[in-house]
């Protein structure tokens, strides 16, 4: 049975659960591990230090971030080269002679993955006008917000980020 890349994606914004869905448990299991280790025990280290609690916190959910960044990279990286290997398999196997419908599912996937930055995923599509006013929009708007924050010295500003 093959595993869907979509859901070991999803899956994957637990560290390591998405690992262990695609059945590569040490993996899986390394990065659930230390995530839950790094987060208990900064909670512990705050709950046994308590002057210098919000340091431990910080730290603890620093590193949280610092493993789920590399989770979430790795299975993106795992996820885009198994699709290539199957997509060349295809093309040796002479499947791919004009009709796409194993590629169907890979320009979905890509396309998803793409689609986190706005604009990427309509340069994917072919849709190039789109995704550049996309980007463009995504961009400019970002580098205003900063500007703006920076020109006038209030920080409130940075909120407008979130939308």
């Amino acid at each position: 049975m093959t595993k869907s890349p979509f859901t070991a994606f999803f899956l994957a914004f637990l560290p390591g659960v998405g690992h262990l869905y695609l059945g590569k448990v040490a993996r899986g299991v390394l990065y659930l591990l230390s995530f839950v280790l790094v987060l208990v025990g900064g909670f512990f280290l705050a709950l046994v230090e308590p002057y210098d609690a919000n340091v431990y916190l910080f730290a603890s959910l620093f590193f949280c971030l610092i493993i789920w960044v590399v989770n979430m990279t790795d299975m993106v990286v795992h996820l885009l080269r198994r699709q290539q290997r199957y997509a060349g398999a295809d093309e040796l196997n002479g499947i791919a002679d004009g009709s796409e419908p194993a590629r169907s599912e890979s320009d979905r996937f890509h396309t998803l993955l793409l689609s986190m930055i706005p604009g990427l995923g309509h340069f994917h599509l072919g849709l190039m006008n789109r995704g550049v006013a996309f980007l463009i929009a995504f961009f400019g708007l970002g580098t205003m917000i900063v500007f703006l924050s920076i020109v006038t010295g209030q920080s409130g500003f940075l909120v407008f980020f979130g939308i």
